[in-house]
């Protein structure tokens, strides 16, 4: 089994695509996501899902 030691999950929940990109687009989004926390990463990966009738679909995974 793979060891998560090293595994950072950062969940955060938007009501639609616009405040997600509303978010994005603050200093601090910019500056300290951006800025410094990317950069440090040895890997990332981000995956989008939408919740319909209780059930979770994926709707975008990429980097």
């Amino acid at each position: 089994m793979q060891s998560l030691a090293n595994t950072f999950v950062l969940y955060e929940k938007y009501t639609d695509a616009s405040d997600y990109e509303e978010h994005r687009a603050t200093e601090t989004s910019r500056s300290y996501v951006l800025g410094e926390a990317l950069p440090e990463l040895a890997e990332r990966s981000v995956a989008d899902f939408e919740v319909l009738d209780g059930l979770v679909r994926i709707t975008r995974d990429a980097d």
